[in-house]
């Protein structure tokens, strides 16, 4: 608290030295200072939360873009692995946000037996040269509708319906 001062004539004059005001004033700042400071940190850990989560979507939709390409894949003669044997295919950019670009390789784990899967490698890029890496197995898990009517299940099947529509098979 301040100290009254004592005049000529005896009467005390109240109010604030000017040490008790610098003082107030540098506990003032270094208060505001304390608080910008917790607000400037929650603000980049934000920040950071946010760009983790759309990186997150991105893989995803990266992953989702390698099993979509696998399950297109139908090995025959004429058909290619998806990435032409190792190397990556070209940079895509991300549907869902601009900035982020992932590419795809592929690998056959048996060149032999294409169904039994690829290893993908993931690569997402993002921000001033920012590349995050994931390695994943894809197998197929779509079947196409032309390898349902040559199983010998699908074979039986006619004939079981042949059978109880008046003995003829069915075409």
């Amino acid at each position: 608290m301040a100290m009254r001062q004592r005049t000529a004539n005896g009467m005390g004059k109240g109010g604030f030295t000017l040490l008790e005001v610098l003082m107030a004033t540098s506990l003032l700042a270094v208060g505001a200072v304390s608080v910008l400071v917790v607000l400037a940190t929650a603000a980049g850990y934000a920040g950071q939360r946010q760009s983790q989560q759309r990186l997150t979507q991105v893989l995803e939709e990266a992953r989702n873009q390698a099993r979509s390409m696998v399950n297109a894949f139908r090995p025959s003669a004429d058909d290619e692995l998806p990435g032409k044997d190792d190397e990556p295919n070209d940079e895509t950019q991300s549907a869902l946000y601009p900035g982020f670009t992932y590419q795809l390789a592929f690998a056959a784990i048996d060149k032999d037996v294409p169904e039994a899967g690829f290893n993908v490698s993931v690569v997402v890029r993002y921000g001033d040269g920012i590349e995050v890496e994931e390695s994943l197995v894809v197998g197929s898990d779509a079947v196409p509708d032309s390898e349902f009517t040559r199983s010998v299940t699908y074979e039986l099947e006619r004939r079981g319906l042949a059978d109880r529509e008046g003995g003829q098979e069915a075409d």
